[in-house]
């Protein structure tokens, strides 16, 4: 085959950059896809100011703003929107009663989402699991006190197993509620609010439908 681009969703962890710095050696063009919105507001650098391809693809004015400010070319940063975004303002996601009967949650119950997250390779904290613990401890203590069912939406870069971890610590905790690693568009759309485990793309998805979320 002929390679005629290459695109990545960051090019900063070892595998991503080696492929990057490999295309940019033979000459192959590559497009750096932000994969997550970015909060830093910082003025120190940070891992996500970089970003070392050939062009990137922003969301909006605000992102190539961003990366502007960080001195990455102006003329090499297109904005294309966010394509994985745009099914969320159809009409194709489900009603929240459609969306409450295939979780199998009350229409009358008040329904706490919480987004896990997981131990990145690119944070600069750690002990992710003992924060993860902390979090579920506190989530687990909220639901019980408001009588909410809790819908967790476990994050896909965390470990196999983790749906049976928290299941246990919610039948501990005397929680009603289920644990599901897909189907985010149900998930979102039976919630009253959503807790998320730092700052998230489901955050963004949950403001689209009027989700508040902390």
């Amino acid at each position: 085959h002929k390679i005629v681009g290459c695109l990545v969703h960051e090019d900063v962890t070892p595998d991503m950059r080696t492929m990057v710095l490999y295309c940019k050696m033979k000459g192959v063009p590559t497009i750096h896809v932000p994969h997550a919105n970015c909060f830093y507001t910082g003025k120190e650098w940070d891992i996500h100011t970089e970003s070392i391809s050939d062009y990137i693809a922003a969301s909006g004015t605000f992102a190539k703003d961003f990366y502007v400010r960080w001195g990455h070319n102006s003329d090499n940063i297109k904005i294309t929107g966010s394509p994985q975004l745009d099914n969320w303002y159809s009409d194709n996601t489900p009603s929240k009663q459609e969306a409450r009967k295939v979780l199998g949650i009350g229409d009358g119950d008040f329904v706490i989402v919480y987004a896990s997250s997981w131990g990145q390779l690119t944070s600069l904290r750690g002990e992710f699991e003992d924060e993860f613990a902390r979090s579920l401890k506190q989530i687990l203590g909220a639901a019980k006190e408001m009588k909410a069912t809790l819908v967790v939406r476990v994050h896909m870069g965390e470990a196999r197993g983790q749906e049976e971890m928290y299941l246990n610590g919610m039948k501990e905790a005397g929680v009603n509620g289920c644990v599901t690693r897909s189907f985010n568009e149900y998930v979102l759309r039976a919630g009253d609010i959503l807790v998320a485990h730092g700052p998230s793309n489901t955050c963004t998805q949950g403001a689209i439908i009027s989700l508040p979320s902390c």
